[in-house]
């Protein structure tokens, strides 16, 4: 704290102390217990974990390991095998896919006929334009004059 705050800081301190308490609204209470038998009425599956029956909680555990037991047994058994055990393999086989998803995008945008392409960019630049437009009206609408 910096000494030439500190009156500025005591005046403030004084002034906040010297305001009154604000009163609960007269409905809080009705609300704040409303909200509790709300919660509580509600079934336990809409609750947390610890609310749920012990019986499902351990149904739910065993189900979980025995995804992750899956899940693991068959990673390790694709781990066992000639794509996974040869680490150039993996880019072999993206590279093949990068050439195929060339290849089709090539044939795709060749099947366009070149004036829709110009048509559609010139759509897309235009509503680009509209939308920034359309945003700086709102804000200068809303904000800047007030």
């Amino acid at each position: 704290m910096r000494p030439e705050h500190e009156p500025l800081e005591r005046e403030v301190g004084e002034l906040l102390a010297a305001q009154p308490p604000h009163a609960a609204p007269r409905t809080l209470e009705s609300r704040v217990l409303a909200e509790i038998e709300r919660r509580a009425a509600q079934p336990w599956w809409r609750g947390g974990f610890s609310r749920w029956p012990l019986p499902v909680r351990i149904v739910f555990l065993c189900a979980s390991l025995g995804i992750a037991k899956f899940t693991l047994t068959v990673a390790m058994a694709m781990a066992g095998t000639e794509v996974l055990a040869r680490p150039i393999a993996w880019v072999e086989m993206m590279g093949r896919f990068y050439k195929a998803s060339v290849a089709v995008g090539t044939s795709v945008l060749s099947a366009i006929p070149p004036h829709w392409l110009y048509a559609g960019a010139t759509l897309a630049v235009a509503s680009y334009i509209a939308l920034f437009v359309l945003g700086a009206t709102a804000y200068r609408t809303l904000y800047l004059n007030k």
